[in-house]
């Protein structure tokens, strides 16, 4: 009897975990890396919170980001049906088959009480979680909003007041694709946008949902005193909390994204841009970024890894193959020579999709790339390398077998 949890721990995986809340209580988790929406507390349906993954001392757990329930399959069981540990156990090995000899007995009145009496406390304290994130993440936006209206204060318009617009003046440049549902559905992370300056202003969010950083790219700097564009060019700034670091983007899009396909892009405009032709995309703003922490999100997915046409988007994309391979079904690299030929250096996947709209639709991409994917294999890299000779001792490293020389 002592024992039936650590049994019941030992036989149920994640993916049974998710199987079993998902048919007995209707949880949809719409992908395997994917969240669910939380029973435990009220929430809008918005940001999937509740996750399963197995534990690093073995057995499958859940718990929400957002209320902070969590536990194992007998604790789920027990909080969705106020009903005592042992019974919970029972019900679960009824359900997966598991042989135990647990006598379920009659709740006493008091018995009864008390589990009511818990369950309304939990809700209590969910409620005012919930309540007290919610707070929390717009305060935290609020401020970040106020920091980007004194920085960059052509950046301050919400993106979803002009989109309109943008789309009756035919302006491109940034989003390709104004139209397409799952824009519509998640731009609302895209808090800010200057045609003129090139420019545009995204949110950057945790699973949770809690603002970590507000990123804006400018391509040339904005002169305060002159009231004016200055000729001096800009890269991506990050305005955040003290001590926040980057994030995937866009995070919500990719765990609702039921495709095990996703593309792995230099920066948060490429995102949006793939995002616009309900791509799933993922990026962590750089190409030099490692995945390290964030691995399990790309776990058995078809990983397509595409960065710019430059010496340090190939000599990265290389690096993040080996990082990402060990957890991914397939990772392939994606090289730009090889959908067109004679592209000038940084070139990018926004510059392509620009160039190549009328070709694509919601469902073709991966057909377009079929052909220019690749391992890194000696010969990947010598032609690289033809392109670009300067890499060719940071590439060294990456090729198998043994260098003898370079006949050039």
């Amino acid at each position: 009897m002592d024992n039936i949890f650590q049994t019941i721990r030992e036989t149920i995986d994640k993916e049974q975990f998710r199987d079993y809340i998902s048919s007995k209580y209707g949880i949809e988790f719409k992908g395997r890396t994917a969240n669910g929406f939380c029973p435990f507390h009220d929430h809008d349906h918005d940001t999937p919170s509740l996750g399963v993954a197995n534990g690093k001392s073995g057995g499958a757990f859940f718990h929400c980001f957002a209320c902070g329930a969590s536990g194992d399959i007998v604790r789920f069981t027990e909080m969705k049906e106020g009903i005592p540990p042992l019974d919970a156990a029972a019900a679960v090995c009824e359900y997966f088959g598991i042989p135990h000899n647990i006598k379920k007995g009659e709740l006493s009145e008091e018995q009864k009480a008390q589990i009511e009496a818990r369950a309304k406390l939990l809700q209590e304290q969910n409620e005012a979680r919930a309540k007290a994130d919610a707070a929390k993440r717009a305060a935290a936006e609020k401020r970040m909003r106020a920091r980007i209206a004194s920085i960059a204060p052509e950046l301050v318009s919400n993106f979803e007041a002009i989109r309109p617009k943008l789309i009756e003046n035919g302006l491109r440049g940034i989003f390709v694709n104004y139209e397409a549902p799952t824009f519509l559905t998640y731009s609302k992370d895209a808090i800010g946008y200057s045609h003129e300056h090139q420019s545009i202003a995204i949110i950057i969010r945790d699973e949770r949902g809690m603002p970590l950083n507000i990123k804006y790219r400018e391509k040339f700097a904005w002169d305060s005193k002159a009231r004016a564009i200055s000729s001096e060019r800009m890269s991506g700034k990050w305005i955040g909390e003290s001590g926040a670091g980057a994030a995937p983007f866009p995070i919500r899009y990719f765990l609702d994204n039921p495709d095990d396909r996703v593309i792995v892009c230099e920066g948060e405009k490429d995102a949006l841009n793939l995002m616009s032709f309900n791509v799933n995309a993922l990026t962590l703003g750089g190409a030099g970024s490692r995945w390290d922490e964030y691995l399990e999100l790309l776990r058995g997915k078809d990983v397509y890894i595409w960065f710019d046409h430059d010496e340090a988007g190939y000599e990265n994309a290389i690096k993040r193959y080996y990082e990402i391979k060990p957890v991914a079904r397939n990772t392939h690299i994606v090289l730009f020579y090889m959908l067109e030929k004679d592209l000038n250096k940084k070139y990018d996947i926004s510059d392509w999709l620009y160039n190549h709209t009328s070709k694509i639709t919601n469902d073709n991409m991966f057909d377009l790339l079929a052909f220019s994917c690749f391992e890194p294999t000696n010969i990947v890299i010598d032609e690289i390398c033809d392109y670009f000779p300067n890499l060719r001792e940071k590439l060294a490293p990456f090729r198998r077998g043994k260098i003898v020389h370079y006949f050039d």
